[in-house]
């Protein structure tokens, strides 16, 4: 699970700032709590609540004055709603392609948004984590494009995990040996360096 208080935010720092020794990558992670609103999905758990209030009311054999139905029925939606806006229902409400969509569309937005695409040499990596949605995404420019073979650049990035700060760090060092072989230091004047504390999204 992602964690974003001040331990997360050194141990990223950190692990950034020794990958970049490596490598003239520039590594650029943002970590969202969450990446889409998803507010169709709690109210259609909230009008499923409802209904089943409703049809609680009409055959279960207890005594509910005629006044309290729409009150009744109107408690079940608003629980629904409520219960289809946590974390936990989220998760598995929401269908996996879905998330994985949403997931990318955000790291695409970030991308330009933290000017990654700004290097000079068009080595910048976007790294964006979703903890809703329990993904990480990697999004190279085509200078990283251009030098890390495919094959390896999708290994490298399907290693990526957020289960924990310690998860998130050691799969982030295993995408920086991958830069370093292909992507080494060079002596550049024009270079520029990037933050290397990670953005965080509420």
């Amino acid at each position: 699970m992602l964690h974003t208080n001040q331990h997360f935010s050194d141990a990223i720092e950190a692990a950034v700032g020794d990958i970049e020794q490596s490598t003239d990558a520039e590594l650029v992670i943002v970590a969202a709590m969450r990446s889409g609103a998803y507010r169709d999905v709690s109210l259609v758990l909230g009008m499923l609540c409802g209904l089943v209030a409703l049809l609680v009311v009409l055959f279960v054999d207890i005594h509910v004055p005629p006044g309290m139905v729409p009150v009744d029925v109107l408690i079940g939606v608003v629980f629904g709603y409520l219960l289809g806006r946590t974390r936990l229902a989220l998760r598995w409400l929401v269908p996996a392609h879905r998330k994985r969509r949403v997931v990318r569309q955000c790291a695409l937005a970030e991308f330009v948004t933290e000017a990654v695409h700004a290097t000079p040499q068009r080595s910048g990596v976007l790294v964006y984590v979703s903890a809703l949605e329990g993904r990480v995404v990697a999004i190279p420019d085509v200078g990283i494009e251009g030098l890390v073979p495919v094959g390896e650049w999708r290994a490298a990035t399907k290693g990526l995990t957020a289960h924990s700060v310690e998860d998130l760090v050691a799969s982030l060092k295993a995408l920086g040996r991958v830069l370093g072989k292909y992507v080494p230091p060079t002596e550049h004047h024009n270079r520029i360096e990037l933050d290397d504390a990670p953005r965080i999204r509420s």
